[in-house]
């Protein structure tokens, strides 16, 4: 048997027919599309066809695709280039915080990417104060058990455009 929750399963709020619902796809079997009417429905319902596809699989003797890991290093380290207004805009308020430049981006990055005790009720608390025409997509890295929220819409975030976290 295989654990499901290994597999990179996408989380969606999106209006179809005129209704809200959560849509949910699973990055290695991109056939499985689920939809609910709450977040951890849609995340129960992959889960399921994930094991169900492998069952089905199994009976027929075809190879099941492995859950997706990166093999890819980083560093920690990140090169930015910023307006010179955001710079000076940083950089006071570094001063104001007492803190390095350098620590307090990390700071604003570490805010706007986590909200680490309660991952599912952030979501919902993005996705509830969301207009219609917007949609939010909670992508669940097994590996790392990291999520991220990303915002999807017409309209740019000045600062960015998806906001994560880390279970």
């Amino acid at each position: 048997m295989i654990d499901a929750e290994k597999y990179n399963i996408s989380i969606k709020k999106i209006t179809e027919d005129g209704e809200i619902c959560y849509e949910a796809k699973v990055k290695e079997l991109p056939d499985i599309a689920e939809y609910a009417d709450t977040f951890q429905e849609a995340y129960d319902l992959a889960l399921d066809s994930i094991n169900t596809t492998y069952e089905y699989f199994e009976e027929k003797g075809k190879p099941f695709p492995a859950p997706y890991v990166s093999n890819e290093e980083y560093s920690g380290r990140v090169t930015l280039r910023t307006s010179k207004t955001l710079h000076r805009f940083l950089a006071e308020s570094s001063e104001e915080e007492g803190v390095s430049l350098n620590q307090h981006i990390v700071n604003i990055l570490t805010f706007y990417s986590g909200i680490y005790a309660n991952p599912i009720k952030a979501f919902n608390w993005f996705a509830a104060d969301n207009p219609k025409q917007q949609s939010y997509e909670l992508q669940v890295k097994p590996q790392t058990r990291n999520l991220r929220l990303v915002q999807r819409n017409d309209r740019v975030l000045p600062h960015q455009e998806s906001v994560g976290w880390r279970r």
